[in-house]
């Protein structure tokens, strides 16, 4: 096919679940196709991993460095994916949607990501003892509690986007973000529980989530951009728990949410 750069290949081919090739010209100036991947010329960067490429496990090449956004959607087949010691580049989106996907494996030599029981963490560089960021949970990996590592920084966005396994997240203490959009579409987790220490919650899009229940344990939670959630954002079933002792400063922080607020001292213990 004759073709320019191409911004975005997952909203061309969005919803094309069995495509399995795709020719260039051979003198096209920017991408090459092998065995079902889209790549820069150079093959240094993925540009798209086709919906219908059905291997279940696929190794990075050495060669690449950066991996675009949405170069992994909606494939519904890959449960296993390597990722070499050379790349450095990766968007909060570019696994964006594999609902198969068991586990990541990142070679021990990358110093920029890394895999732990096959979650995916990104190193968060200038830190020691070194921290990390949960980059992002497999959408099918087993098990239906996962607790976070104690060097965990932050949540990523769409960390756990996806999800079906999971019921219960468990944040270690030091725990600093959780990011919009974490559990997107995750189908099972419907209570979080925030870390003393939290800093940052973003409340934003949680009507995609199947979150009804927030567990605030310390004072001064942050929660970005809350002036700009639209009337579709409202949510009628969230409560939010907070201690008891703070009660009166989440009601200053939360604004219009305050219907959504009760004391710590009400929380039903089971």
């Amino acid at each position: 096919m004759p073709i320019g750069r191409i911004i975005g290949f997952e909203y061309i081919f969005n919803y094309c679940d069995n495509l399995t090739t795709l020719d260039f010209t051979e003198d096209n100036e920017f991408y090459t196709f092998e065995n079902g991947v889209v790549y820069t010329l150079d093959k240094t960067e993925i540009e798209y991993y086709l919906p219908g490429n059905q291997e279940t496990s696929y190794t990075i090449p050495d060669t690449i460095i950066g991996i675009k956004p949405f170069a992994f959607s909606y494939n519904k087949y890959l449960e296993t994916l390597q990722i070499g010691a050379n790349t450095t580049t990766l968007f909060f989106n570019s696994f964006y949607n594999l609902p198969a996907l068991e586990a990541f494996d990142v070679d021990p030599l990358n110093t920029y990501y890394k895999s732990q029981d096959g979650v995916l963490y990104a190193t968060v560089h200038g830190t020691e003892p070194s921290r990390y960021v949960l980059f992002k949970y497999p959408a099918n990996k087993e098990g239906d509690t996962y607790t976070l590592p104690d060097n965990t920084e932050s949540v990523n966005r769409f960390s756990f986007a996806f999800n079906t396994n999971l019921s219960s997240v468990i944040f270690n203490d030091s725990l600093r973000t959780i990011s919009a959009h974490a559990f997107f579409e995750a189908t099972h987790i419907n209570e979080i529980v925030c870390p003393a220490d939290l800093e940052t919650l973003y409340l934003t899009y949680l009507e995609t989530t199947q979150i009804q229940t927030i567990v605030i344990t310390g004072p001064n939670l942050d929660f970005p951009y809350l002036e700009y959630l639209e009337e579709s954002q409202i949510f009628d079933d969230l409560v939010i728990y907070v201690p008891d002792a703070y009660y009166d400063d989440y009601l200053a922080i939360l604004g219009d949410y305050t219907n959504n607020l009760m004391r710590m001292s009400e929380y039903p213990l089971t």
